[in-house]
């Protein structure tokens, strides 16, 4: 499904950049930071006894590596990409339930395909732009599973809002992005059949570099 998604916009920038304007793409990578924050969770049974506290620490995010598309008319562009990379969130745990031992350290992690699609204009060399982001979850692992109470529902798309700004050197593009995701962090924790999560939503910072062709 992704790939034939990848293949028609592909085809489809292709066919009106010969109409419109110039089209030009190529290979990109990125690095990431995340700006989530430590928080703690607290989950109590029926009876208001705690049964478990959780600790979301902090989220690292590799290297990302894909391809972009960009179309050009006059001072517009549109760009779209397709990005592949991993975040692996750590996790401290408290199990009251377990009489010895009861920390436990856990990390998840999520591999995500990318789909930001950008507009704005093109001032000489340099571009400022906005647009939507939808990440499609490819695989992830699961933690918790010990939890009597507790489950992992996961939405497998997520999308949120980008802000862009960038300058080319000749074929050589180097662009900022600022991320932010509209899911919360952990929202995909269910406890008692009810959706939790922590209160704070993702953003990202990432500097990209990026080869015209």
């Amino acid at each position: 499904m992704f790939r034939n998604v990848v293949v028609v916009g592909f085809v489809f920038f292709v066919s009106i950049s010969s109409i419109f304007g110039q089209f030009v793409f190529g290979p990109k990578t990125a690095l990431t930071l995340s700006f989530a924050k430590a928080e703690t969770l607290l989950f109590d049974d029926p009876f208001d006894y705690l049964l478990y506290e959780v600790f979301f620490i902090d989220e690292d995010v590799s290297p990302s590596f894909g391809l972009f598309g960009r179309l050009m008319d006059d001072n517009l562009y549109l760009q779209t990409e397709v990005n592949y990379f991993t975040t692996s969130s750590n996790f401290k745990y408290i199990n009251w339930e377990e009489s010895t031992t009861p920390q436990f350290n856990e990390t998840k992690t999520t591999h995500f395909l990318s789909l930001p699609v950008t507009a704005g204009i093109y001032i000489q060399n340099f571009k400022f732009g906005v647009g939507p982001i939808f990440s499609f979850i490819l695989y992830e692992n699961e933690i918790f599973k010990e939890f009597k109470y507790f489950k992992e529902r996961r939405k497998y798309l997520e999308s949120g809002f980008t802000f862009n700004a960038g300058v080319s050197f000749y074929r050589l593009d180097v662009d900022f992005r600022y991320e932010f995701h509209f899911n919360r962090v952990a929202d995909y924790f269910v406890f008692q059949e009810f959706q939790s999560g922590f209160g704070q939503s993702p953003g990202y910072l990432s500097v990209i570099l990026g080869y015209q062709f």
